[in-house]
């Protein structure tokens, strides 16, 4: 499952096909012959697979995620910014508003969400969440905590004294 470089480039690339998938920054994950892509259109993040070879859509999920720059963050939009992270058979995403969700990769099926927002001051960062999730091991991290990829139990929670906002830091992980 990884990129074989070919023998020879051609001289010119040809597009095989395009497909609107809305707005956002987040990047497309390429693996197993989809395209995940997660956007926004019309005040819904809209999370889809995409045939690779023919750009047709597998499966597609929209979900309202209410969002608003603030104090002059406008022009930057209303996201999503985080990329997705796949671990070939779960996609995972962090919504704008920092929401962690587990998706099955085969069907789009909503396997898990964990909303942090009980456990953190009710604020964001002006430009909304950008730290894309990550897949280490048995975990799925997010700037909010860490849970089991394939059940959601807690494996970690971030330490927030006094209710303070998670950071919107990138990642490092290390292990001894």
């Amino acid at each position: 499952m990884g990129f074989e470089v070919p023998d020879a480039w051609p001289e010119e690339l040809r597009r095989r096909w395009r497909v609107r998938v809305g707005s956002g920054y987040s990047a497309p994950v390429v693996a197993g012959g989809r395209v995940f892509v997660q956007s926004r259109e019309d005040g819904h993040e809209v999370v889809r697979a995409l045939e690779l070879a023919s750009g047709e859509v597998l499966w597609n999920q929209r979900y309202a995620v209410p969002f608003s720059p603030r104090m002059g963050s406008g022009r930057h939009g209303p996201g999503p910014k985080a990329s997705p992270a796949y671990d070939g058979e779960r996609l995972f995403t962090t919504s704008i508003t920092g929401v962690l969700s587990a998706w099955a990769a085969d069907s789009g099926e909503l396997l898990w969400r964990e909303d942090f927002a009980d456990r953190f001051k009710k604020t964001l960062p002006h430009f909304g969440a950008a730290a894309s999730p990550l897949v280490n091991g048995l975990r799925v991290v997010s700037n909010f905590g860490g849970k089991d990829r394939r059940s959601s139990a807690s494996m970690y929670k971030r330490a927030s004294p006094g209710g303070a906002t998670p950071s919107r830091s990138r990642w490092c992980i290390t292990t001894s």
